[in-house]
């Protein structure tokens, strides 16, 4: 039997050390969440949602880049279903 992916283990738990891609700080005070949308049905159900509040919040570009990124991961996603079985 294969083994459980990580969406569904554990709990909370801090697994990545973020960093702005154009080398400027982040602000210590944030908290950041990481999705993996290529394996994790939850995280693509959770920036769907994100993608609906930020259309209806006006940036309605901003919705479609997200929709973008999703169909883009979707080959991996489903390969990764498949893979789960």
């Amino acid at each position: 039997m294969a083994e459980k992916p990580g969406y569904l283990k554990g709990g909370w738990k801090q697994k990545y050390v973020i960093a702005k891609k154009d080398g400027s700080p982040v602000d210590d005070g944030a908290c950041y969440f990481v999705l993996r949308l290529d394996e994790d049905p939850c995280a693509r159900e959770a920036i769907e949602t994100y993608a609906r509040a930020v259309a209806k919040a006006g940036n309605k570009h901003f919705a479609a880049d997200i929709r973008r990124m999703l169909r883009h991961t979707e080959e991996a996603f489903q390969l990764s279903v498949a893979r789960q079985g």
